[in-house]
């Protein structure tokens, strides 16, 4: 038989649910093994904690105390909710603004016109793109001034 199964009847043993020939072995099991006798040693414990427990004179404000100290975290969670509820709704409304806010400058942005990209676009003077092309100091109309010119 597994240990399992040992521990199963042991614990069957103290709800005092064997057979007089159950108990037997029971017994002759845990005359050999350890684990066995050590487990039984457990739930003997546990079972005198508990009776012991239930022996305990509680105060007749122990209900109410318990209540009381139910109700206090009830609203402490509650009051939770609302903050959790308000941050959300902070955030929706942040996340709202920012997305009204990038749509509003993308469409204020300036953008170059259809010409003015056919016009910088068509530049294949490597000479004159070279000289005028200096990072630092031309910008799109000055480029766009010198090919118009030409």
């Amino acid at each position: 038989m597994r240990h399992d199964d040992w521990k199963e009847r042991i614990s069957r043993r103290f709800d005092g649910e064997l057979s007089a020939d159950e108990t037997k072995d029971v017994v002759t099991h845990l005359a050999s093994c350890a684990d066995c006798r050590a487990y039984a040693e457990d739930l003997k414990t546990l079972r005198h904690a508990i009776r012991d427990a239930a022996e305990l004179d509680l105060d007749p404000s122990f209900a109410v105390s318990v209540v009381e100290r139910a109700r206090y975290q009830d609203a402490r969670v509650d009051s939770w909710v609302a903050v959790e509820r308000l941050a959300r709704n902070a955030v929706m409304g942040l996340a709202l603004t920012a997305a009204i806010l990038l749509a509003t400058l993308t469409a204020l942005s300036p953008r170059e016109s259809a010409s003015e990209h056919m016009i910088l676009s068509s530049v294949q003077d490597t000479t004159i793109t070279g000289v005028l092309m200096k990072p630092d100091e031309l910008t799109k109309s000055d480029v766009l001034l010198a090919v118009v010119t030409r």
